[in-house]
């Protein structure tokens, strides 16, 4: 049970930091398009805004398919890759 906290946790602490890297992309590509009148930069800019979104979204996807749930010392217990 042990490894599965930790394992939760680690799961836990990825997702955080991935999302802590795709917000400053995401909001500098917004940005970005809302000040540039150059077509061809705001073609790029949508290419990078869409990609930080579905990257926010495949992570959420990953935390709503691994089922966690908290354990009393606060970390998560990935169910799905519980088989025992």
């Amino acid at each position: 049970m042990q490894r599965l906290d930790g394992l939760g946790a680690l799961a836990g602490g990825i997702a955080h930091d991935l999302n802590n890297v795709l917000s400053p992309i995401l909001t500098a590509a917004q940005l970005l398009k809302e000040s540039s009148k150059d077509t061809g930069t705001t073609g790029i800019v949508d290419i990078v805004e869409r990609s930080a979104r579905r990257g926010g979204s495949c992570i959420q996807w990953q935390s709503a398919n691994a089922v966690c749930s908290s354990t009393s010392t606060g970390n998560f217990v990935l169910h799905a890759l519980s088989k025992e």
